[in-house]
C-alpha cells in the first residue's frame, strides 16, 4: 500500500462548466472564501458559490462535505486517509465526530433515530 506523502496534492484540472464556473467566480467578500461541513450554512447559496466551498474543501483533503441531509463526495483521486484505524475509532466511538464522511451517513442511516 503506497503511503501518502507530504508534498503538495497534485491538481487535476476541472473540465467543463465547473472549470467556467470555479474559475469565474473570485470571493466576493470573507464570507463566501469559507468552506463549511454544511454547504447549507453558505451565506448564497449559488452554484459558483458551492462549487468554490467544495473546492476549497477539496485543497484541504476535506473530500465529505454535508449539504443538509446529503453527503456529497468529491473523489481525491488519492488516499487521504478517510478509511485508515483513526477514521474508524473515531465514528464507531460513543461520540462520533459531526464532521462529513461516510461513516457518519452510515452511522446516521443504521440509527434507531430518524434526526440523526
Amino acid at each position: 500500500r503506497a503511503e501518502m506523502s507530504s508534498a503538495q496534492p497534485t491538481r487535476r484540472p476541472l473540465v467543463g462548466a465547473a472549470a467556467a464556473q470555479v474559475g469565474a467566480v473570485a470571493p466576493r467578500s470573507e464570507g463566501t472564501a469559507e468552506a463549511p461541513d454544511d454547504l447549507l450554512q453558505l451565506e448564497d447559496l449559488s452554484e459558483a458559490d458551492m462549487l468554490q466551498a467544495l473546492w476549497r474543501r477539496y485543497e484541504r483533503r476535506e473530500i465529505y462535505t454535508w449539504v443538509g441531509g446529503v453527503l456529497v463526495s468529491v473523489n481525491p483521486y488519492r488516499d487521504v486517509g478517510a478509511f485508515g484505524p483513526e477514521a474508524v475509532a473515531r465514528y464507531a466511538s460513543a461520540t462520533p465526530p459531526s464532521a462529513p464522511h461516510l461513516f457518519a451517513a452510515v452511522k446516521a442511516a443504521l440509527s434507531d433515530d430518524p434526526g440523526s
